[in-house]
């Protein structure tokens, strides 16, 4: 028996005029001319043809999906397959994950023409995944494909709504989300379904929002359906209906949106929604938030890795594991994802399943902060109103709370900003109500509340029953109990008859 390295065979060799199959050991007393590309290699008395393997050319793997991709790749230049070698690095598909490998195949695929490659190396770009973070780059690629990919249009939208690498403009936003949407980018219709809800470079529009909602949940959005369920189930601009808005969150969660399947779990965990308990169910609609998060965390989504961490720290439809969800917002965090990073923050600054540490806490809020997340410099504004870690300063809490507001459209920051204006350092009645009526819009309701208060007792302005009723029903929508209360005395102080005597 001969042992002998596997090398990658192709062609035939001649003996004489025997043709031989490719591998076939021979004498050294025949006299064999390798064919052209192959070598003749020697094994003691015996020798065959064959060539090298070429790690540039020759699939790495066994598996014929990959191999087929990658030969079409690199031998071929087909553009789809370099593309398609590409995702297989970047999910890990068949192979070990290297985004530096995936960028070089994306990178091929776009030299080659083909659009959805330079939308990929724009992502990689945006992410900061395999390639340091550059959403100038990102914003480029993006506008040279804008006019013919939706994907492109919408992915650009996000950048000029968020301020990534260059001006921040909610009316070119707002222009390339509608370009996308029509163009069938089921992302851009409910992109611009958000815009229209939150009163993004004008006012609030109900009727807007929803139709654009709907033309996205057509297009199998999950988080445009997930948008309809709430409108149905608070009353935003519709008359409240539990069994249609339960019906468009199971649509959701079908889709492959997990926060529509926890919802569910909710309604049969606490008997909410126009449903009766029903552990059984609540169980499977909690596993399928669960499991679709754990399939797309797996996959590099570091938004995904941030929601199951939070079923973990809260422990739906699982065991609490608060180390379990410090693992996980740790993925989000170095994923790049910075409300991942502000989760984690969250945990040092709390001391919830690690031990209190102020200062990784200050450096994960500010970083997350820099990079668009609300939520961090909501934290970070806490920090300094409650002098944790740092020298206590209401003047920088607020000025973190109005970036985490006017900026990032964070309820929270809205909320705490007014706060302060009102009842802190400022004493501010007229600052304070706008603050409290734009963290209002964004479904805030404690901020929905304390507007009612101030209609209610004209606190820096004139008494306005109405105006208090509004705000009150508002949050009582949202599911401020002392509001709905408070909404009863003002309806039944208006249906008392008149004390006067007619005459």
């Amino acid at each position: 028996m001969f042992l002998f390295p596997v090398l990658l065979l192709a062609g035939t060799i001649s003996v004489g005029d025997v043709q031989c199959l490719p591998g076939t050991l021979f004498r050294k007393s025949h006299r064999c001319v390798c064919t052209k590309g192959h070598k003749k290699f020697v094994f003691g008395e015996r020798f065959f043809c064959g060539r090298y393997p070429n790690p540039d050319l020759d699939c790495p793997v066994l598996n014929k999906r990959f191999c087929r991709s990658w030969d079409g790749c690199m031998r071929h230049k087909k553009k789809i397959s370099c593309n398609q070698l590409g995702l297989y690095y970047f999910y890990g598909d068949q192979v070990k994950r290297d985004y530096q490998k995936a960028k070089r195949a994306y990178r091929t695929a776009c030299s080659l023409g083909f659009v959805n490659g330079c939308n990929n190396v724009a992502w990689l770009h945006e992410t900061g995944l395999g390639t340091p973070l550059a959403p100038k780059k990102a914003r480029a690629l993006y506008r040279k494909n804008a006019k013919v990919s939706g994907w492109a249009s919408y992915r650009l939208g996000r950048l000029y709504e968020k301020g990534l690498g260059g001006e921040q403009s909610f009316q070119k936003a707002k222009h390339l989300y509608a370009h996308a949407c029509k163009r069938h980018e089921a992302h851009g219709c409910a992109s611009l379904g958000s815009f229209h809800e939150r009163g993004l470079g004008g006012r609030v529009r109900w009727k807007a929002a929803r139709t654009y909602y709907t033309k996205a949940c057509r297009y199998r959005s999950g988080f445009a359906c997930d948008r309809l369920g709430w409108f149905r189930e608070k009353g935003l601009g519709v008359p409240i209906q539990l069994s249609k808005a339960r019906t468009l969150y199971t649509a959701a969660c079908l889709f492959g949106y997990g926060a529509s399947c926890k919802r569910m779990g909710d309604f049969y965990q606490r008997g909410t929604g126009g449903v009766k308990k029903d552990r059984a169910k609540a169980k499977f609609f909690y596993r399928k938030a669960h499991a679709l998060h754990t399939h797309h965390c797996k996959r590099q989504n570091g938004t995904h890795c941030l929601l199951l961490g939070d079923l973990y720290f809260y422990g739906y439809g699982v065991k609490k594991d608060q180390k379990r969800a410090h693992s996980l917002y740790q993925t989000s965090c170095l994923l790049k994802e910075a409300d991942g990073c502000a989760s984690l923050a969250e945990l040092y600054a709390s001391g919830q399943g690690v031990r209190t540490n102020y200062k990784k806490a200050k450096h994960l809020f500010g970083w997350a902060c820099q990079h668009h997340s609300g939520y961090a410099c909501f934290g970070l504004g806490k920090l300094y109103e409650h002098g944790h870690g740092v020298a206590m300063s209401k003047q920088k809490a607020f000025s973190h709370y109005t970036r985490a507001c006017q900026k990032y459209q964070f309820d929270g920051g809205c909320y705490r900003a007014g706060w302060l204006s009102e009842r802190g350092m400022l004493m501010d009645y007229g600052r304070a109500r706008i603050l409290y009526q734009r963290a209002c819009q964004y479904e805030s309701k404690r901020a929905c509340h304390r507007l009612g208060d101030i209609f209610a007792g004209g606190l820096g302005l004139s008494r306005s029953v109405r105006s208090a009723r509004r705000y009150y029903q508002r949050a009582c929508q949202l599911g401020e109990d002392l509001s709905c209360r408070r909404l009863k005395v003002l309806l039944s102080k208006q249906k008392k008859p008149s004390s006067k005597p007619i005459h």
